[in-house]
């Protein structure tokens, strides 16, 4: 399937793992968009020194299908405002919206999101976003081009509906560098300017499996 990809990253698992998946599992081009919401100047440049060690990594061991990566944009938008720093109620949500945007722009026909499954049962009633169902009613209103947008657009995650540890298992399989992704949502920064996992919020408690 050829066409473009317009791929939300953070530098986390799930995301990084949506972007190999179309690197390596589909011909299309493929971008990435970067979102800034604001939880913070350590998570950021975590979040900012992950993704840039992945693209270095990636660049290396998988050379040719990196070759259709175009690039990395960044955006701001500041919704710490309605969360307390690590979690924001419709965030994937908002996220698309921007994807979406960012498409348009691009000339993109598909934007793809990393959501899967928590393996910790206490961490799954906050995320509605992250379910089959969301996902569906995404796609329907990402397609209604003329009646409530005016560029029509595939929503798709790959993962959806896959629990974390089968994501971190593909990821094993398929030789994506975990070991460079970023998940904490609470970070400290060390004194060589690197964050250093909380390891007890929920982005950590997702690496153990």
């Amino acid at each position: 399937m050829s066409g473009k990809v317009i791929v939300l990253w953070s530098g986390g698992i799930d995301s990084t793992a949506v972007l190999y998946h179309y690197l390596l599992k589909t011909k299309k081009d493929v971008g990435a968009l970067f979102v800034n919401w604001q939880q913070g100047d350590v998570v950021y440049r975590s979040e900012q020194q992950a993704i840039q060690t992945i693209m270095q990594i990636g660049r290396k061991e998988h050379h040719e299908p990196f070759k259709r990566f175009m690039g990395l944009r960044k955006v701001s938008v500041d919704l710490s405002v309605f969360s307390d720093k690590s979690y924001v109620p419709a965030r994937n949500t908002s996220l698309l919206a921007l994807a979406y945007n960012n498409a348009h722009v691009e000339g993109a026909d598909t934007v793809a999101i990393g959501i899967s499954i928590p393996d910790h049962k206490e961490d799954t009633p906050r995320y509605p976003d992250c379910t089959k169902t969301w996902l569906r009613r995404m796609r329907a209103l990402f397609k209604t081009e003329g009646e409530f947008i005016d560029y029509d657009v595939s929503v798709e995650a790959p993962f959806v509906g896959t629990r974390k540890s089968d994501v971190i298992k593909w990821c094993q399989d398929s030789m994506v560098p975990l070991y460079a992704t970023f998940s904490c949502n609470s970070p400290q920064m060390d004194e060589e300017g690197h964050g250093v996992p909380c390891g007890v919020c929920s982005g950590c408690r997702s690496r153990v499996i």
